[in-house]
């Protein structure tokens, strides 16, 4: 079924949907924060989907519907809880499957999507953030050639890792 799955790039007056689609997504990892915690999570995916940005934002397709989203980030510095975090690599972020689309083939699409734009970016990494509490996606990324990557980990709060991954591209020809 992944042969029917198409990626392009997200619309803006897809945005709303595709935030319905990703809280979702994620809605099973819910009753891992507290109340308050969970709607900063939704808010935060709110944000980087709606938000002008310098993010790619890719959509995945499967007959004509929309199913599955990521966000692409460039190499980037921020501070986070007084730390400066440097990643030297695009990265991506929110990957989400509609839960009725899963196994479709579409999160698998995605990334291949990301690690193409990447490689053609001239960048010789791909990486991503996930938490132990997000197993299956951890196993996915594994399988995917994803290798941990401590140098950009970060604790989102007290008790919360955030873990870094990073896989090596191919090297594309001409870059």
């Amino acid at each position: 079924m992944s042969d029917l799955v198409r990626i392009r790039a997200a619309r803006q007056e897809e945005y709303e949907v595709l935030v319905e689609l990703a809280i979702r997504a994620y809605q099973e990892y819910s009753s891992e924060f507290s109340e308050e915690g969970w709607l900063r999570y939704q808010e935060s995916i709110r944000s980087a989907i709606c938000e002008p940005s310098e993010v790619t934002k890719l959509v995945a397709v499967l007959h004509d519907a929309l199913v599955g989203l990521v966000l692409l980030y460039p190499p980037y510095e921020v501070e986070i809880h007084g730390h400066l975090l440097r990643n030297d690599y695009p990265e991506f972020r929110f990957l989400a499957v509609d839960p009725a689309r899963r196994n479709c083939g579409a999160g698998a699409r995605l990334i291949e999507a990301c690690e193409s734009l990447a490689a053609e970016m001239g960048f010789a990494r791909l990486s991503l953030h996930t938490t132990n509490m997000m197993k299956t996606a951890k196993q996915m990324y594994e399988r995917r050639g994803f290798e941990r990557y401590p140098s950009i980990d970060f604790e989102l709060s007290p008790g919360v890792m955030v873990l870094g991954f990073i896989k090596e591209l191919p090297v594309t020809a001409g870059v």
